[in-house]
């Protein structure tokens, strides 16, 4: 989830911060009115960088060097009677727009401080590190999205003729899940092989099932059905219950990680640290009266 937030907001404040820059420059350059000479100073000022430049083709050697800015002039200014090119002043514009304040828009860009939830995350990240910095011998365990939060009603809704329907945010992408308690029984499985699985990562999972499937086997566990309606992430992050923004940026690292991260739990090597391990269809089978549709 920390990846997904980080990545996420990087990109986000990338793509803002070069839309700001490029529209507060167009602002400031139309606002100071540069005249020619300004324009033919900058253009001198960068041949050296656009010299350097792999794909230039054209250079403008020292003896070219007047006929180059005499035609460089000729697009800056207009022919007198005697034939000499001068500056023509742009057209004064008195009612320019100045750029914009947006001082209170950007100020959080800077903000030292930062969400409680990512705080956790980056404390936990850094007590990883430390274990392995200091030999201490570990096996990192990494779980998924429960199957328990189904039984308490997430992702779960009634359209308007009154029929579930499964609203999780997980596009058409296979989201890895995982029963609470097999979380328990793996790690138990872990500490059975001792020594073997120190210094390694072990990310478990119960099954990968899309949308639909998931959809599928709640039909065949309430005997009737249930749809598979996917909200947008950013409508889920905006349902404003606690935890909303944060289940949502995880939901989309999931979907647009699926590949990745359904790879790296592999269920039959989950399977051999937890023989009893569960499906999203056995635990419904187990679980089928805890679960409510709102």
């Amino acid at each position: 989830m920390l990846r997904a937030q980080g990545e996420r907001a990087a990109a986000y404040l990338q793509a803002q911060g070069q839309a700001k820059a490029i529209e507060k420059t167009f602002a400031a350059i139309k606002s100071g009115r540069p005249t020619p000479e300004l324009l033919a100073y900058q253009y001198l000022q960068v041949l050296p960088e656009i010299a350097k430049g792999e794909a230039s083709k054209v250079w403008v050697v020292p003896s070219d060097f007047g006929s180059a800015l005499q035609g460089f002039t000729k697009l800056l200014g207009a022919p007198g009677e005697d034939g000499v090119f001068r500056y023509q002043p742009s057209p004064v514009e008195n009612d320019l727009p100045r750029p914009e304040d947006d001082s209170e828009e950007v100020a959080d860009w800077f903000s030292t401080e930062t969400d409680p939830a990512i705080v956790e995350a980056v404390a936990k990240a850094e007590a990883d590190a430390l274990f392995v910095r200091y030999g201490v011998p570990t096996t990192l365990l990494r779980t998924t999205f429960y199957f328990d939060n189904v039984a308490g009603g997430m992702g779960l809704a009634r359209d308007a003729d009154g029929a579930p329907a499964l609203t999780l945010p997980l596009a058409d992408q296979p989201l890895s899940g995982i029963a609470v308690e097999d979380i328990g029984k793996t790690a138990f499985g872990v500490f059975k092989r001792g020594p073997e699985l120190i210094g390694t990562t072990v990310s478990i999972a119960g099954d990968h099932l899309t949308g639909d499937q998931y959809a599928a086997a709640l039909t065949a566990a309430l005997g009737e059905p249930v749809g598979y309606r996917p909200l947008g992430w950013d409508e889920y992050r905006a349902l404003g219950f606690p935890g909303a923004v944060e289940m949502g940026n995880m939901f989309q690292y999931y979907a647009q990680n699926a590949a990745r991260f359904t790879a790296d739990r592999d269920l039959a090597r989950v399977r051999e640290l937890n023989p009893e391990l569960q499906s999203f269809r056995d635990w419904l089978a187990a679980h089928r009266d805890d679960i409510t549709v709102p």
